[in-house]
C-alpha cells in the first residue's frame, strides 16, 4: 500500500470528520492553525519527496505519489457520505459501556434519561466555550425543540437548580448558549453546546 495515500487519506478524513471543531475551524481557533499547519508540514514534504523522486527519475512512485491524493479525497467523501462522523465512531467506541450503563437504571415505568459527559473547553479568551454531551432519551423528546417537549419531561429532566446557565442549556434554551441536538442512534442523542 502507498505511504502517500494513507497520509492523504488521514488527513482528508481528519478533515471532513471534524464535526466537533467545525465551529471552531470557521472562526480561526487555534485548531484552524493546527490543520492550517498539518497541511503545510504534509505538502512540503510531499513537494520535496516529488522532488527528490524526478530526480532520481523513479516515475512509479512519482505518479503513484501524484494520484494519492486524488484517489484518497473521493473515498474519505464516500465514507461521510456513508453516514460516518467522529460522534458515531466515538459511541462505537464505547457503545457497550454505555449500553451497560442505561440497563442499570432503575425501570419504574417512567422513560429513563442519562447524560454521558463528551468533554469541552475554550482555548483562549475569544473563542467560545464548547460543551459536548451524549444523552440516552428513551422518550426521544430531547430531540425536539424546547417548546415542543411536554410539561411533564421538562418537570422530570429539568434541574431544580437550574438558573438558566450552561449546564441547562440541554434542557431548556438558555441565554448566551447555542444548542443543537442530533440524532445518533435509538434514543441517543449528541448535544452540542456553544457560548455565543
Amino acid at each position: 500500500m502507498d505511504i502517500w495515500l494513507v497520509v492523504f487519506g488521514l488527513f482528508f478524513l481528519f478533515g471532513m470528520l471534524g464535526g466537533q471543531l467545525d465551529y471552531i475551524w470557521r472562526n480561526r481557533s487555534p485548531y484552524f492553525a493546527l490543520s492550517l499547519l498539518s497541511a503545510l508540514v504534509i505538502g512540503c514534504f510531499w513537494l520535496v519527496v516529488a522532488i527528490i523522486n524526478i530526480a532520481k527519475r523513479r516515475w512509479r512512485r512519482l505518479v503513484s505519489q501524484l494520484v494519492a491524493p486524488v484517489i484518497a479525497y473521493p473515498l474519505c467523501g464516500i465514507v461521510v457520505a456513508a453516514g460516518v462522523t467522529s460522534e458515531r465512531i466515538r459511541f462505537e467506541f464505547g457503545r457497550a459501556y454505555y449500553e451497560n450503563e442505561i440497563a442499570k437504571l432503575p425501570k419504574d415505568g417512567a422513560p429513563r434519561f442519562r447524560q454521558f459527559d463528551w468533554g469541552g473547553g475554550g482555548l483562549f479568551v475569544t473563542t467560545p466555550y464548547f460543551h459536548y454531551a451524549l444523552v440516552f432519551d428513551e422518550s426521544d423528546e430531547i430531540g425536539r425543540p424546547p417548546e415542543e417537549r411536554s410539561a411533564e419531561w421538562r418537570a422530570r429532566r429539568t434541574p431544580p437548580t437550574c438558573l438558566k446557565e450552561q449546564q441547562c442549556a440541554v434542557y431548556e434554551s438558555a441565554s448566551g448558549w447555542t444548542v443543537t441536538v442530533s440524532h445518533l442512534t435509538g434514543h441517543f442523542f449528541v448535544v452540542q453546546q456553544m457560548s455565543r
